[in-house]
């Protein structure tokens, strides 16, 4: 961030750091939702694989709203941390539809 925006206030490092970490907790949630994607099974075990995966999908897109609201940085960097954010939530949402739909099948 440094390198294309300048040097990085006080303020600005603790939020970005914050949002890392919040970001890596959606990053693990999503992982953990493709791992048991790729180990379903039929019947009951189904439904309930289906809703751990909503569960943890949806617990990423909550991640991501929280680093957005928490970022108690304006200016610049909020913009670009914003943009990218948004990016990965709109895939997350985009996920958690397709998942939705396999859920119901």
């Amino acid at each position: 961030m440094e390198r294309s925006h300048g040097r990085s206030k006080p303020g600005e490092v603790a939020s970005l750091l914050e949002c890392v970490e919040v970001v890596g907790d959606s990053v693990y949630e999503l992982h953990r939702s493709l791992r048991r994607l790729n180990h379903t099974e039929t019947g009951y075990n189904f439904v309930l694989q289906m809703n751990d995966v909503q569960t943890w999908v949806s617990a990423a897109l909550t991640d991501d709203d929280t680093c957005i609201d928490d970022f108690n940085v304006n200016g610049k960097m909020k913009i670009v941390v914003r943009g990218l954010i948004l990016r990965i939530a709109r895939l997350a949402s985009v996920a958690l539809a397709f998942i939705n739909s396999y859920a119901r099948v």
